[in-house]
């Protein structure tokens, strides 16, 4: 997990730059060969989906806040309007990874060779399928990716093949889901800090655990990139590194939701 993910400056809560290890290495190529530029716009994409992430935690918190007051009488919308959220998450975590696979595969010398990232999923199966033609910290940083294999298949589930959101309970015991398939089979499993009992989910809780294991993963790959693309690990200036930093800041207001969750999450027994 990452160490002291979260900030405050005067933006407010942000979340540090998880690229700026292969930024750096990025700009430290681009000197020699422009075609980098296009690696560094998929991370500004993807940095833009993560502020998404946070934009949704606010929505999902602020209507709660007014759900639970009841003064807008908003108790009937409670169960659709978190259904969609969840269809929402999956959409946006996903996106952001693809754009993520994307850069990934564009800056890496063998760009053309390897498979090309356009979809997280089928970079990771490739990298997994073919571990002699690509060095070994992506194989080992997949292999450890199992968050992401139960997240795919929810996503899969709920985006393309029509699996039913379940919310439940009322709002004042917390924000409550289970997916289900045509057979009704529950399909969400997660460990036990995750639930509400046995087969219910606390969907603040998995949104935490979802994120700190993908920005994990994210900050594995970046560094991993990095050593390949700036293998004398060369820096530039530091008015040039604190640029890149601004580049790719990661500010909304959200995230103090993002991370109260996630601390939240993280102190469960």
């Amino acid at each position: 997990m990452i160490k002291n993910l979260f900030n405050e400056n005067k933006f407010g809560t942000t979340i540090e730059s998880i690229f700026l290890d292969v930024q750096i290495a990025i700009y430290v190529r681009k000197l020699e060969d422009k075609k980098y530029f296009n690696s560094l716009i998929q991370l500004k994409i993807a940095n833009r989906f993560l502020r998404l992430i946070g934009a949704l935690c606010e929505r999902i918190e602020c209507f709660r806040n007014k759900a639970l007051s009841d003064e807008y009488h908003l108790q009937s919308q409670w169960n659709r309007y978190m259904s969609l959220e969840v269809h929402t998450f999956h959409a946006i975590t996903r996106s952001l990874l693809d754009h993520v696979s994307y850069a990934l595969s564009l800056s890496h010398p063998n760009h053309g060779k390897i498979q090309e990232g356009k979809s997280f999923r089928k970079f990771m199966d490739w990298v997994l399928k073919n571990p002699t033609r690509i060095e070994n910290d992506f194989t080992d940083i997949f292999k450890n990716a199992d968050w992401f294999r139960s997240f795919r298949g929810i996503r899969d589930l709920v985006i393309h093949f029509g699996g039913g959101v379940m919310i439940f309970g009322d709002v004042s015991e917390g924000i409550l889901f289970q997916v289900y398939d045509d057979n009704l089979d529950e399909k969400v499993f997660v460990e036990e800090k995750l639930k509400y009992n046995s087969n219910i989910i606390f969907l603040d809780r998995y949104i935490a655990f979802i994120i700190v294991n993908l920005l994990s993963t994210v900050k594995e790959l970046s560094l991993a990139m990095s050593k390949i693309l700036n293998p004398q690990n060369l820096r530039p200036s530091d008015t040039e590194i604190e640029l890149q930093k601004q580049n790719m800041i990661n500010y909304d207001p959200g995230f103090g939701i993002l991370q109260k969750w996630i601390e939240e999450y993280q102190n469960q027994e």
